[in-house]
């Protein structure tokens, strides 16, 4: 990983304009900030500081909080008519 890490790096380089790297489709990254084998740092400074200006959007999150924020999320609808033995699921794209 470390030496694809450096090509990939080496070649933004060689093709970083003035204004970063220029022609890249928009990139969505998402970054756990718990995780620690990729620091935030790492890729704001390494990936995102390279790019030219381009719609590049960077997520943050904590999974280690998300179930502390569980109480605060509504049952879905198919859970308010009936209650499950299973639990409760909300509304999100992430496993409740």
């Amino acid at each position: 990983m470390y030496r694809i890490t450096r090509s990939i790096g080496a070649r933004l380089d060689a093709l970083a304009g003035p204004q970063g790297v220029a022609g890249v489709a928009p990139i969505l990254a998402f970054q756990s900030v718990a995780d620690g084998t990729v620091s935030t740092e790492a890729v704001v400074e390494a990936l995102f500081r390279r790019l030219a200006p381009g719609g590049h959007a960077l997520v943050l999150f904590d999974l280690n909080r998300f179930t502390a924020a569980l109480s605060l999320m509504l049952p879905s609808p198919v859970n308010r008519a009936s209650s499950s033995s299973r639990g409760r699921r909300c509304r999100s794209t992430s496993r409740c």
